[in-house]
């Protein structure tokens, strides 16, 4: 009787171990959650060969995703965003391809309460890449019209990969200039400022994530003293002041391209692209935001 008891017990211990792995599993694609050590998200299904990829947003029930790619192989040479949506199953339907403006479109990612959803545009055939910020409003279950970020963000410059706090606070970047904020007043974006030195010292840094809280800030950066090419770095705010970045270490840097960073909904990955030898892909990591404080 004891014996019986005590494989039933494990039994349960099983049970219920997998069940919670099938649901982490489930929440990103079913795909093998990763440690501290990167992993490519999804590959041949989100991160495929012969596509540039944009990064991924989720949505914070996680039953969506976007991402973005730069299908530079095809003759178009399209930039498109993909969505990919949980099923009432649990499981994920293929990504299914969406458009906004007609124009080439990428880098989306949800705001934090997923009632708006940002995306860069190239709209300008003069130019070579996404240069314009637009969003689109959720209504119900699908997005309204496409809305174009007023001049106060949109310049002659290239801006691009926007992301916001809970407070309607909005990051993004001014190609040459650095990293910029603005706030969402009366549906239009206002108080545009850049950032200060203590960011924008770095070299050419762009695509910042703003964590929903604003208490902390990841962009890439081509500062020399790096891991690579282009590293991520993170910044924490205290007392209304953005401190020193810090490199996020040489498990996530590499001696190529690391950039274009979001974290999941839940804090618990860090995901971001790598470029390296002709292929961009989508990789993701285990997030430790106190490691970086202390």
């Amino acid at each position: 009787m004891r014996k019986l008891f005590l494989i039933l017990i494990l039994s349960l211990i099983r049970i219920t171990s997998y069940s919670q792995n099938d649901q982490l599993g489930r929440a990103y694609l079913n795909q093998e959650t990763p440690s501290t050590t990167p992993l490519k998200f999804a590959p041949d299904l989100i991160s495929k060969k012969g596509s540039f990829e944009y990064p991924c947003s989720f949505s914070i029930d996680m039953k969506e995703m976007y991402f973005g790619v730069n299908m530079f192989n095809e003759e178009k040479k399209e930039k498109y965003i993909l969505q990919v949506k949980r099923q009432n199953d649990g499981s994920w339907s293929s990504p299914q391809k969406i458009s906004f403006t007609g124009f080439f479109e990428s880098e989306p990612i949800l705001s934090p309460d997923n009632s708006k959803l940002f995306f860069s545009v190239l709209s300008d055939s003069k130019k070579y890449k996404p240069h314009d910020i637009w969003y689109v409003n959720r209504e119900n279950d699908s997005w309204g019209k496409p809305i174009k970020l007023n001049e106060n963000i949109n310049t002659d410059k290239y801006e691009y990969f926007a992301s916001m706090t809970i407070n309607n606070k909005m990051y993004f970047t001014r190609e040459g200039k650095g990293i910029y904020s603005a706030e969402l007043i009366n549906n239009e974006f206002t108080n545009v400022q850049l950032l200060e030195p203590s960011i924008n010292k770095f070299k050419f840094c762009g695509h910042p994530f703003i964590s929903p809280d604003e208490s902390y800030l990841i962009f890439d950066s081509r500062e020399r003293g790096g891991f690579g090419k282009a590293d991520l770095y993170i910044s924490f705010r205290e007392n209304n002041h953005w401190g020193n970045p810090i490199n996020l270490g040489g498990k996530i840097n590499t001696s190529e391209i690391e950039f274009m960073p979001i974290v999941s909904p839940d804090g618990e990955y860090l995901f971001f692209c790598r470029k390296e030898n002709n292929e961009r892909d989508i990789y993701w990591v285990k997030f430790d935001v106190e490691k970086y404080k202390n």
